[in-house]
Order: structure tokens, then sequence, then C-alpha cells
């Protein structure tokens, strides 16, 4: 691949992208040709649809108790964020839900988020505890996100062989850690 290929966002209609051994090694226009056996390979054929690059999300928080997408309706109308914490709402309500909720009902939640965002093209999460504010949950939540790293499709190795590809075409990283360690 061309060292340039991080300035070069163009869309290739009807194009081919070749994967040797988990990753890219060839991305052709449409009548370009290379000595490759496909047998060698398997084919999807993608034709009407477009291949995008995975989606990164370097800050979330994916494990916690409760919902609030009724406040959003209650700050649109206008309702401060005072007046919901004086409902019962805010940040403190996710924090008692968080602490009440038990862990089974935590993996259940964020493995349906980090379903919905794989859904959505995003394939790599850094996770955030931080809805515990004691030391007892946010561990739980820690312990919680480590088991969903190891059962969910996206593994930390792919994580680092991203950020690698993306320092190598000449993406600048930016990240809350010095270093991956696992």
């Amino acid at each position: 691949m061309k060292e340039n290929a991080a300035s070069d966002l163009s869309i290739i209609e009807n194009g081919t992208v070749i994967v040797t051994n988990g990753l890219i090694s060839h991305i052709l226009k449409q009548d370009e040709k290379v000595d490759v056996n496909l047998s060698d390979y398997h084919v999807l054929d993608a034709s009407g649809r477009a291949l995008l690059p995975g989606f990164v999300d370097p800050h979330i928080h994916f494990v916690f108790g409760g919902y609030r997408e009724e406040e959003f309706s209650w700050r649109m109308r206008g309702d401060s964020y005072m007046e919901i914490m004086n409902w019962g709402g805010g940040i403190l309500s996710t924090t008692l839900k968080t602490r009440e909720a038990s862990e089974d009902e935590l993996i259940k939640s964020g493995k349906m988020r980090l379903d919905a965002m794989l859904h959505l093209g995003i394939t790599t999460v850094e996770g955030k505890s931080g809805y515990g504010l004691d030391k007892e949950t946010e561990i739980k939540q820690l312990r919680i996100m480590k088991y969903l790293n190891e059962v969910h499709p996206i593994e930390i190795e792919q994580t680092r062989r991203y950020l690698e590809a993306a320092r190598q075409y000449g993406f600048k990283l930016k990240m809350h850690a010095d270093e991956i360690a696992h």
C-alpha cells in the first residue's frame, strides 16, 4: 500500500480489497489487476455496498445501570439539570442504579451496547468506568469490561494492530495511556 494512504480519502467505485493474513494487502480500482490465486481467498461480493474502516470510540462509558433517555426530552423542553436532579434524575441516578445492578445485569446491558456500537460500525472502544463513584463499584465495572473484552469479538491485539497501522500511515494518535498493556 502507498505510504501516503492516510491522505488519500477518495472514493473507489467498484473496487476490490484483498486481505492477506488478516491485513489489507491490496486496494484496487475497478480495472486494476493483481497476481493472486482467487482460490486462496474467501470472496465476498459487496456490490452495491460501501466498505468503510471501523470507527473508534476512545472514551465511552458502556457499563452502567439504568437509563436516562426521558431526561433528554425534559432538557429539550427547557427543564434545567438541577430540576431534573431534584426529580431524582441526573448522574446521581445513574450512580445509584449502577451500584444496585447485579454483575449479570451490567454484563447484559454492556454487551447490548457493544453490539449496538458494532452494528453502527464502531469496531473499537476504550471503555471507562466512572458511574460507581466508589471503589467497589468502579472495580465491578472494570471487571465487567475485562470480561466483555474476552467474550466480545474485538480483542486488545486488534486494537494494537490498528494503532500500529495508523502510525505507519501517518495518522496522529492520541490516547489516555502511554502504552497498551494486557
